[in-house]
């Protein structure tokens, strides 16, 4: 996230817009991730080489982990209940 905007991230008192501004930015990176990862996919089809292979095992990573993490990300926010109170400690 170290494009400059990190302030909004925690700008707010109950952590609302921070939390959905960081989800946003981890989905927004998440689609660039998996586009480049399908660009390089492709090339490997017809163009192989040893280090894109190495860079498509890392991207794969970012993706499962990226994933993984927005995925335990949302089930803390919850539903509005106990969950924001721990999201509002982190942010």
């Amino acid at each position: 996230v170290g494009d400059g905007g990190d302030a909004s991230l925690v700008d707010d008192r109950d952590g609302r817009r921070g939390s959905i501004d960081l989800d946003k930015k981890l989905a927004e990176n998440e689609a660039k991730i998996a586009a480049s990862f399908v660009e390089i996919k492709n090339l490997q089809k017809t163009a192989y080489s040893e280090e894109n292979k190495g860079t498509l095992a890392w991207l794969e990573n970012f993706l499962r982990r990226t994933g993984g993490l927005r995925a335990q990300f949302l089930a803390l926010k919850g539903n509005g209940n106990q969950g924001d109170d721990f999201v509002k400690q982190m942010l």
